[in-house]
């Protein structure tokens, strides 16, 4: 185990949590996605840990822990690597939709990376110290929402960091024990609202910003997933599995 320095952050809160239940009134009940499907059968992505539409709207970007950024067509086609080279273990993207930057998180440095406007390199951009935190189970998660990086450490602890992009800091950090990990967020503009996907429980779990689960549902029909975005307008929610390395997506029944 690693300790890493400590970080001053305007709140903590903390999230108790019971597990899934039968109550089907419940938040913690596993509800069921609609219809699923698969994608990249044969043309997979390695370590495909993080998936988002791209900055244009015309397609989705996947993510590989093996330090790659990869284009994704809607119906599922890899359509290749962006064109830099880096060893970087990052393991969420994001877009920033008002200014059209790519962001990614890095675990083994807690660190946000963003991609260069040529899309031929990175540029680091902070890192986060995590009081106690664990080799290996560093940040996994991030996501973008009016103005703020949501970046979510996969345990020890499960923290989400706020981290204000104007600001160049973290201005808040929130410890959700509705997770057994944080494997990546997704922030949800029609409500003010996260996601998180567990790949530990296999479970996709809808809160909100202090920590009030709203709803847990069932993400087993991914073997490892640990890439959520939820794609209003094409009706669907894009999973990314780090085990097979294929992307699958579920109708939106919400």
């Amino acid at each position: 185990m690693k300790n890493i320095g400590k970080l001053l952050i305007a709140t903590i809160v903390t999230v108790s949590f019971t597990g899934c239940v039968k109550d089907e009134v419940s938040p913690f009940f596993a509800r069921t996605f609609g219809e699923t499907a698969e994608y990249l059968v044969e043309d997979k992505i390695p370590d495909f840990s993080g998936v988002c539409v791209n900055e244009d709207g015309t397609g989705l970007y996947g993510v590989s822990n093996a330090g790659a950024l990869y284009n994704i067509s809607f119906d599922g086609k890899n359509l290749g690597k962006l064109p830099f080279e880096s060893t970087k273990d990052f393991e969420g993207v994001t877009v920033d939709t008002d200014n059209k930057v790519v962001y990614m998180c890095e675990e083994t440095e807690w660190a946000i990376y963003k991609l260069n406007a040529d899309k031929k390199g990175v540029t680091k951009v902070i890192d986060i110290p995590v009081e106690g935190g664990v080799d290996n189970k560093g940040f996994e998660g991030i996501a973008y929402g009016k103005g703020n990086l949501y970046v979510g450490n996969q345990d020890s602890p499960t923290i989400i960091y706020t981290y204000n992009i104007a600001q160049g800091k973290v201005v808040d950090s929130m410890i959700v024990n509705h997770a057994g990990y944080i494997s990546d967020l997704f922030y949800d503009a029609k409500d003010d609202t996260l996601w998180s996907v567990d790949a530990d429980k296999n479970l996709a779990t809808h809160f909100t910003l202090d920590g009030k689960v709203l709803a847990t549902y069932d993400a087993s029909f991914v073997t490892k997933p640990e890439g959520i975005f939820i794609d209003y307008p094409r009706g669907v929610i894009w999973f990314s599995c780090d085990g097979s390395g294929r992307l699958y997506s579920a109708e939106i029944n919400f």
